[in-house]
């Protein structure tokens, strides 16, 4: 709360219509419950953002990794791995979230605390391969563009059931991003 107002909390409409399934544990109901919440709380707090750009997402993973994703959800997704699904709306959704956790950078940059509430999550995505329920590295993706806004350090906090791996795989040699990893297994 700033003020008695709620921080920023911005998002992207198409992360709702990411849908891997009625028996995923992963879902758009979290979101949604979400963002229902929030619009009770502090309507003015809900800001919707527009998706990133595909550089974005080149910041951190290759060309290729970026258009087989892009590729499989404009033919209606399919399954990358056993706990990964996309649908024809999962590429949609995953740069909305990225344009959501830019848009909280940009907000932060500026003073002023923000908070993205995004799907699909992204902290087990690898740099050339999605992995448990995430296809990109939203968060990493997140500090590269700060870091391409003048941010010299980042400091990341993961926090969740798991480990973080795919986040900690994408910046565990750059001296300029600290991950915390705070998990149960």
């Amino acid at each position: 709360m700033i003020g008695g107002s709620l921080a920023p909390v911005y998002s992207n409409p198409s992360c709702l219509l990411h849908d891997p399934g009625s028996h995923h544990p992963e879902g758009p109901a979290r979101l949604r419950v979400l963002r229902e919440r929030i619009s009770v709380l502090d309507p003015s707090a809900l800001r919707d953002v527009g998706p990133a750009s595909v550089d974005a997402l080149l910041r951190v993973h290759p060309a290729e990794y970026v258009e087989t994703i892009r590729d499989l959800g404009s033919r209606g997704g399919g399954r990358l791995d056993p706990d990964t699904v996309m649908n024809a709306s999962s590429w949609d959704a995953a740069l909305g979230g990225i344009g959501a956790g830019l848009a909280a950078v940009d907000s932060a940059i500026a003073g002023r605390p923000a908070f993205a509430a995004i799907r699909p999550p992204g902290h087990h995505a690898l740099r050339a391969a999605p992995m448990g329920f995430c296809l990109f590295g939203n968060v990493v993706a997140a500090a590269r563009y700060a870091q391409a806004k003048g941010v010299g350090r980042v400091l990341i906090v993961d926090w969740d059931v798991h480990h973080g791996n795919g986040t900690q795989a994408l910046v565990e040699t750059d001296p300029s991003i600290r991950l915390v990893s705070l998990h149960e297994w």
